[in-house]
């Protein structure tokens, strides 16, 4: 909920989009030094979840801070969101990468192991 919220302030009182998509792959260690920024994933299926939006985009000085805590580009009071997200999808042995440019865009991919089995009984 948080991404899609970013994505949607990012945007404004434009037009603009916000695309989710989803899929399964599968992560081999040249997948991993190629897009996750040397984020440690163990071999094997993943659930991608991307969310991608043309909205205002960010610097690469914006960018190297979306996950410090209490950092913001809004308004006072905010800033756990990303922090937060990065918890939880660690706390799933998950990554997460974040594209941005300037005036184009953000897509956010979040990557979970899939699970194959039912965790609670």
């Amino acid at each position: 909920m948080n991404l899609v919220m970013n994505a949607a302030e990012a945007i404004e009182s434009n037009k603009g989009r916000i695309i989710i998509n989803t899929s399964e792959i599968q992560i081999d260690s040249s997948f991993q030094s190629q897009t996750m920024n040397n984020q440690e994933l163990q071999e094997g299926d993943y659930i991608s979840i991307e969310i991608s939006d043309t909205g205002c985009g960010m610097d690469e000085e914006t960018q190297a801070k979306i996950f410090d805590p209490f950092f913001t580009t809004k308004f006072t009071g905010r800033g756990l969101g990303m922090s937060a997200v990065l918890g939880i999808v660690r706390g799933h042995n998950g990554a997460i990468n974040v594209t941005s440019e300037l005036g184009k865009g953000t897509i956010v991919t979040v990557l979970l192991p899939v699970a194959r089995k039912a965790l609670i009984q």
